[in-house]
């Protein structure tokens, strides 16, 4: 649609450039768009400090004039943003899901550092979001994250306080997070889902029941459209992992027919891969396709923990059937990589994945991480009362579908349907 552009004028200017080409075409994108007329699109391109009322409106208007272009479009306009109003802000979501780290940072920084309050929260709560997506960190890395920290919330830390090795501290997230205080609705919605992912992460289901319900109440309130869509969708993504892990199917599988509602592939990477999850005791194909459809989204979002997240999903559901595992990482330091490399090669009869096991630090270990490693104990030595301790250790969670795995290999114990089903509840 944008043949012949010169790619060096900035966003308005194109538009600009654009439109007088074609006089039909302002009217048509902004019809499309929701508007009824072209003004709002007129006003903005003519004036360098307009903003679009409507940043759902400006997306769809973008997508439509520069389709493949649209990221890097946008990318040059969110540079000349100004960090006190509203478009900012709503770009640090536009930045975060189509993972464009260095210019949501640049923003970030600049939000830090401006005299608006409400971008200010905006900018803190987004940097800690971004905190947790870090999966390995260098000394320079843990120097500019403490340095950055004292911008936002204005203390000093020390290294041991914040990081674990290379990685940030499971409880890092959940404290700084305490930290802000929002005014907005939109803010008290994504610190509220932040904070359900937290328990989420250490599988404590029951703990995020309570934020749901006040989470969902402040959603009413929330009037801009854009941010109203994304912050369903990431309440849904997390409610969707809720019932995977309650048993659930149903409530997941339902969802299917919204999926048109996620608009970036970080968000179709991750409902991909829970569906994908919820049938992987019921047909490995389907499982595989959809798994590898999640690990397509996350590529092509370039996002690294998602990728990492697919890949150890496809690893389990290789190991349970018994197939060559395709990401083994038996060099990797994380829990679930051990376990998958373990459950490999005890698949393979091979000792060593018992020895792995029993050189584990319990202590390091979650509950659900003991669901888990009790089950492939007990894979490993035929041993009931490890597969007993599973059960344990997934009840403490509220895990009932990976309880799943466990319950089976006890009914071919010969442990009785009637006493399975009280244990399956």
């Amino acid at each position: 649609m944008c043949k012949g552009v010169a790619w060096k004028m900035s966003l308005k200017a194109k538009l600009k450039e654009i439109c007088s080409q074609d006089k039909g075409l302002a009217l048509k994108i902004c019809v499309n768009a929701g508007l009824a007329n072209a003004t709002p699109l007129y006003k903005f391109y003519k004036n360098p400090d307009k903003e679009m009322e409507s940043f759902k409106v400006l997306l769809s208007i973008v997508r439509a004039v520069f389709e493949s272009k649209e990221v890097s479009m946008m990318d040059s306009y969110i540079s000349t943003l100004d960090p006190k109003k509203r478009t900012a802000r709503y770009c640090l979501e536009y930045t975060n899901m189509n993972n464009m780290t260095e210019t949501k940072m640049s923003l970030i920084h600049k939000m830090l550092k401006c005299t608006n309050v409400e971008s200010k929260e905006w900018a803190k709560l987004y940097y800690i979001n971004h905190l947790s997506t870090y999966t390995a960190l260098n000394e320079d890395d843990k120097l500019q994250v403490l340095t950055t920290l004292k911008e936002v919330t204005g203390e000093e830390y020390e290294v041991n306080e914040i990081f674990e090795g290379n990685s940030i501290l499971p409880a890092t997230i959940e404290f700084l997070l305490d930290e802000v205080h929002p005014k907005s609705d939109e803010m008290k919605v994504f610190k509220g889902i932040e904070k359900m992912y937290c328990y989420y992460d250490v599988k404590n289901i029951s703990a995020i029941e309570g934020f749901k319900k006040s989470v969902n109440v402040t959603l009413l309130k929330v009037t801009d459209e854009f941010m109203r869509d994304v912050l369903y969708c990431k309440l849904s993504l997390i409610s969707m992992g809720i019932a995977l892990h309650t048993n659930d199917i149903t409530k997941i599988r339902k969802n299917y027919e919204n999926i048109d509602r996620f608009q970036f592939d970080l968000d179709k990477a991750k409902y991909n891969l829970m569906l994908g999850n919820s049938y992987m005791f019921e047909s490995y194909d389907k499982s595989y396709e959809l798994l590898c459809k999640a690990l397509k989204y996350a590529y092509d979002s370039e996002c690294e923990f998602r990728i990492t997240d697919t890949k150890r999903s496809i690893n389990f559901l290789q190991n349970y059937y018994n197939k060559t595992s395709l990401y083994i990482d038996s060099n990797s330091s994380a829990i679930s990589d051990i376990h998958e490399y373990a459950f490999s090669l005890i698949r393979k009869n091979n000792p060593e994945g018992l020895r792995i096991l029993e050189n584990m630090d319990l202590e390091k270990l979650t509950d659900h991480n003991k669901g888990f490693h009790f089950f492939l104990k007990g894979l490993a030595t035929n041993n009931i009362e490890h597969f007993w301790t599973s059960i344990k250790s997934f009840n403490k969670t509220n895990e009932k579908y990976y309880k799943t795995i466990t319950l089976i290999e006890l009914k071919k114990l010969g442990i009785e349907n009637h006493i399975l089903d009280v244990m399956a509840v």
